[in-house]
This record gives structure tokens, C-alpha cells and sequence, in this order.
């Protein structure tokens, strides 16, 4: 019997080494995982034509460790390469590591798409206020719309993932933000924040703190858990 793996799509280049062993270790190791990256493929040419004219900003890693910006029009058609790809190679389901992209006509029947998950998740968690965390500044505005659906309270910050091994300090500053605000959860929406960081938020800002990666891996987890009869092949 062989295990139909997971498959992770990322916007930016594969393999995610930041955050897809740290996802794995939620599903189990046992369960063998395929990565593809939209950017996969791309030179620095092709990479700078993807980059966003105005507010509308997907955030994201290359291989090498690097931090890119994308407009996610010019970025829809390569991703949705990916995701084919992945479900043409047998993945079941396909988590797609990208907060900001909505479940827009993906190849596959079962996507799990963060956007549609991360947000009502911690709305139901908490009935107060809600703090966000998001990579860029430019991507304030659409979190607030985003997670105060239900006329909630939204405050939000900016520290990238991408920028926290080498120096902590925005993630201290926006800790200090968020404790001075009444709000009762930090949520940390971008698939780049690892369950490190959301430990060093908390600690700082005395209040818990739920990266969206470690979300989406325990949603996944439930879905394969459901499914398991027929992700065994034999």
C-alpha cells in the first residue's frame, strides 16, 4: 500500500525548507510530500516581470533564502501550473502555502486555501479584537478588510518572516504594538511564519500568537485523516 502524498504549492520557488518540515511534522513523516514553486524554472528576468505595480502584494522566498514581491494577477496562471502539475503527479490534497490568493479556479478537487480557512479560524477563537501580522505594509489595509468581516476590531502590523534569522527587531516592534492594543490574539498571516516566531511574538507581547502555516498543516491534517481510505493505493 503506498501513501498519496500532500502536495505544496508555493508562489515563490521550491522546496519551502523554511516551512514545509515543520508542516510535516504535524501530518507525520510518514507521509511523503511534493513541492512545486510557481517561480520554479523562472530567471531573474522572468522573476522581475512578476513584480507588483501598485498595493496588491503576494510576499514570498526563493530557494536561496531571498524575500520577492509578486502581483498576484501576473503570478495566477504560474501558480495554477503548479497546482496541475502537483495533482497531475498523484498529490491529494494540494495545500496551496500563500495567504493572500483565494481559491480562484484551481485544477483539483481538493485545495486547501489558507485565505479561506486562516481568517474565520481565529475569528472564532477569540470575540475581541484581533492582531494581525503581515510581511509588508502595503498588505495592512486588505488584512483588516480580510479579518474584520463581522465588524471586528482589526490592528495590524508588518514584519516579514523572511527577515527574522537575521534580525528580530520588527517582530519585537510589532509585539510592543500589539500589547499596547486590547487586542486578544495575534494572528500571523503569511505561510512564512513558523511556530518559532509565533513563540517570540507571544513571549513579547503576552498574548498568544497562531502563525497560519501551523493552522493550515493541523486543517490539512484533519482532511487526510478523513480521507485516509482513499489516499492508500494499492
Amino acid at each position: 500500500m503506498t501513501l498519496r502524498p500532500i502536495g505544496v504549492a508555493t508562489i515563490g520557488e521550491s522546496p519551502r525548507s523554511d516551512v514545509v518540515p515543520l508542516m510535516q511534522e504535524v501530518w507525520g513523516r510518514d507521509i511523503p510530500v511534493l513541492e512545486r514553486g510557481a517561480l520554479d524554472g523562472l530567471d531573474e528576468r522572468g522573476r522581475t516581470a512578476l513584480q507588483p505595480t501598485g498595493d496588491d502584494v503576494l510576499v514570498t522566498r526563493l530557494r536561496n533564502g531571498r524575500e520577492v514581491c509578486l502581483e498576484p494577477v501576473r503570478v495566477r496562471r504560474l501558480l495554477c501550473e503548479a497546482v496541475r502539475f502537483l495533482v497531475q503527479s498523484g498529490a491529494d490534497p494540494v495545500v496551496l502555502l500563500c495567504t493572500g490568493t483565494p481559491g480562484f479556479a484551481l485544477p483539483g478537487s481538493r485545495i486547501i486555501v489558507p485565505r479561506e480557512i486562516f481568517p474565520g479560524l481565529v475569528r472564532g477563537l477569540v470575540r475581541g479584537p484581533i492582531g494581525v501580522m503581515v510581511p509588508r505594509p502595503e498588505q495592512e489595509s486588505a488584512a483588516k478588510t480580510l479579518f474584520g468581516v463581522d465588524s471586528r476590531r482589526v490592528v495590524t502590523v508588518a514584519a516579514s518572516p523572511y527577515d527574522f534569522d537575521r534580525d528580530p527587531t520588527d517582530f519585537d516592534r510589532a509585539a510592543r504594538v500589539l500589547s499596547r492594543t486590547s487586542v486578544e490574539i495575534i494572528a500571523m498571516n503569511c505561510m512564512g511564519y513558523t511556530g518559532i516566531m509565533a513563540d517570540h511574538v507571544a513571549e513579547r507581547a503576552r498574548l498568544p500568537a497562531l502563525p497560519a502555516s501551523l493552522a493550515t498543516a493541523h486543517a490539512t491534517a484533519l482532511l487526510v485523516r478523513a480521507i485516509a481510505p482513499a489516499r492508500r493505493e494499492g
